[in-house]
């Protein structure tokens, strides 16, 4: 039996160095956006995409709990729209094409990548800043994808601010349009 194991081993070893086998990435491919969003029961976000709460940490500090995470999906060219936090926002990568997400922090414009190329320089996780106001969008206007997002302290909607493209236009007059097209020119009502 000991040697089952390891000429098991060493074969999944020869897989994975050759590049035959790779799970996280090939092993998603018959799934697509509609059975996420029916596995997750995911909604509707006011930011944009859709989404569903799956943690909320047991601990509170100044009548908050200190973490929270939800998932959270753009499907083809559904658009999370530049909002604003009053907490640190993780973005961890799981399935799909990919996400641009754009950062606007101190003055500065940051781009990112999120997602498992590292030839196109995708990272599996950003992080936003409390403060920063940020939008995403699919890599592939086509495609989907989903990722987890973990917010510390626990998101609110107190905390959650939609920010309209007039105030982009002010403080960040050189933007481009592929840029400002991602904020809302009118914050919709709930």
């Amino acid at each position: 039996m000991n040697n089952f194991k390891r000429v098991l081993s060493i074969a999944a070893t020869w897989l994975i160095l050759s590049g035959i086998f790779v799970a996280p990435v090939t092993a998603q491919a018959d799934v697509d956006a509609e059975d996420f969003k029916a596995a997750y029961s995911l909604q509707r976000h006011a930011e944009g995409g859709w989404f569903a709460e799956i943690y909320t940490a047991p601990f509170t500090s100044e009548n908050r709990a200190t973490a929270g995470s939800i998932c959270f999906l753009l499907d083809k060219d559904d658009v999370s729209h530049f909002h604003q936090l009053d907490c640190d926002e993780i973005w961890y990568y799981h399935a799909g094409c990919g996400m641009k997400i754009f950062i606007l922090h101190d003055g500065k414009v940051e781009e990112h990548l999120l997602g498992l190329d590292t030839r196109r320089n995708e990272q599996p996780t950003v992080v936003v800043p409390a403060g920063a106001i940020f939008a995403a969008e699919n890599i592939d206007k086509d495609g989907f994808t989903l990722v987890s997002c973990t917010t510390t302290p626990r998101f609110t909607y107190d905390g959650f601010r939609l920010v309209p493209r007039s105030e982009l236009e002010r403080s960040y007059p050189h933007l481009p349009e592929n840029i400002l097209r991602l904020a809302y020119e009118k914050i919709p009502t709930p």
